[in-house]
Parts: structure tokens; C-alpha cells; sequence
């Protein structure tokens, strides 16, 4: 049987929090099936209900009645505030957007260093919170003339005073307008031993260490000796 569309009908149960329906969820008088596995406010496993039984203990509570897994028989409902779980995932994903967001910070050509550590040290803060970086470099009058020259060389430099957290994306060649321009992302932070394997230690001898034998099973020596078979002694050849 095909399942309706997750339009549904705003009753006076759902009235005020169609501005937060989210489009996987279904919810009240939209869940139109006999029968739902039922979770209560508890979090406690209910098993089979009748969808009208399961509608009438989210009424009684004041709760809403949420289908979380729709693509099963019967579909997983739970007695839940939906206006409150949809407002937090509204929430979360503006969130993820406004972390993501590109941060445009200014230089000109004559700009002092002690400058340079300011705008840096914000820059930064903006990286550590996940956003990118737009590095502007304004050029004005003759210094247009040493754009490729010395106004690229003064936007690298920038650019490598963040090399450490950053990895740059775009940095342009020519300008435009009157500024060259870098686009810098933060950089992927290294997961602990994701680098290079370390040597192994060298045995007292100096030579390398062996791989254990038996599968990398370490066995004694008293049982390896009882185990495997003794060597012949070797017979002198009489002349």
C-alpha cells in the first residue's frame, strides 16, 4: 500500500507547529495507518497500538504523537514535544549554516605589522569556530602598477602566517578591481596515528625484530622446545 504524502491536514493538534514541520516527519492526524509500535513518553516499548489508543495517550499528556520510522509495518511512532525536537533541528541546521560562513578581512599594502597581528589573531578566532577566510588586499594608486609583484608577494606572505590552520583554496593571479584576493579553508585537523608508522624498536643485537611466528603468537621457549622436534646432532666423518 502506498503511503500519503507527508501533507497532512493542520487540525487543532497540530496548529502552530506546521511553521516547524520537518518534511521526514509525520505527526497526530497525519499518521494514517490502523496500527503503530508504540513508544511512550518514558521511552518505554509499548509493542502494537491502535492508532486512536496512541493518539489519545499523546492527548492526555500533552504531547505529540511522532512517527520516527515510517518505512517499517507498523511504523514507529513516539509520544514526544514535536513543536520543541523540531525547533532544536531548525536550530542545529542554521547553525551548521552560520558556521560555515565566509569571513572577509581587509589589508592594504601599507598596513603596519603590529596591524597584521590584529587582523590575524581575529582571523583566527574565525578559523577555530569553523569558518573560511577571505583575505582582500587593496591596492590603490601606483601601488596597481606592482600588483603581480609585490602585491602578490605580500598576499603569500599573509596567506603563509595561517598556514598552520589553514589550507588554501583559491588565491588570485591578476586583480580584480583593485584588490588581489585569497580564499582560505580550514585545514582537516590530523587524527591521532594517522601519520607515519614509527620504526620499530631494534633488537639488543642491533638487528631488526623478527615477526613471531605461530600467527603473531608469542610462545615460550620452554614449551617451543618440548613442541618441535630436536635436531640431529651431526655425525663426524671418520677419515
Amino acid at each position: 500500500m502506498t503511503r500519503p504524502m507527508n501533507i497532512g491536514i493542520v487540525t487543532g493538534r497540530n496548529r502552530g507547529k506546521e511553521k516547524f514541520q520537518i518534511a521526514e516527519h509525520r505527526i497526530n492526524r497525519q499518521i494514517r495507518v490502523r496500527e503503530v509500535m508504540l513508544i511512550d513518553a518514558q521511552g518505554n516499548k509499548r509493542g502494537e497500538v491502535p492508532i486512536q489508543e496512541a493518539l489519545a495517550e499523546a492527548e492526555e499528556a500533552g504531547l505529540d504523537l511522532v512517527e520516527v520510522a515510517g518505512n517499517v509495518t507498523p511504523p514507529v511512532c513516539k509520544i514526544m514535544d514535536y513543536g520543541k525536537m523540531a525547533y532544536q533541528a531548525k536550530k542545529k541546521r542554521t547553525h551548521v549554516k552560520s558556521t560555515s560562513e565566509m569571513k572577509e578581512i581587509s589589508f592594504s599594502m601599507k598596513i603596519s605589522e603590529h596591524d597584521i597581528d590584529t587582523k590575524l589573531k581575529k582571523a583566527r578566532e574565525f578559523v577555530e569556530k569553523g569558518h573560511k577566510l577571505r583575505f582582500n588586499l587593496i591596492l590603490r594608486g601606483r601601488e596597481r602598477a606592482y600588483a603581480e609583484t609585490n602585491g602578490l608577494n605580500q598576499l603569500r606572505r599573509l596567506v603563509e602566517k595561517m598556514s598552520d590552520i589553514t589550507v588554501p583554496e583559491q588565491m588570485s593571479q591578476h586583480m580584480l578591481g583593485n584588490r588581489l584576493f585569497a580564499i582560505l579553508a580550514p585545514a582537516k585537523k590530523k587524527v591521532a596515528g594517522s601519520g607515519e608508522a614509527k620504526p620499530k624498536p631494534a633488537s639488543p643485537n642491533g638487528e631488526p625484530p623478527k615477526a613471531p611466528a605461530s600467527g603473531g603468537i608469542q610462545i615460550p621457549a620452554e614449551v617451543r622446545a618440548a613442541v618441535e622436534p630436536a635436531k640431529p646432532e651431526p655425525v663426524e666423518q671418520q677419515g
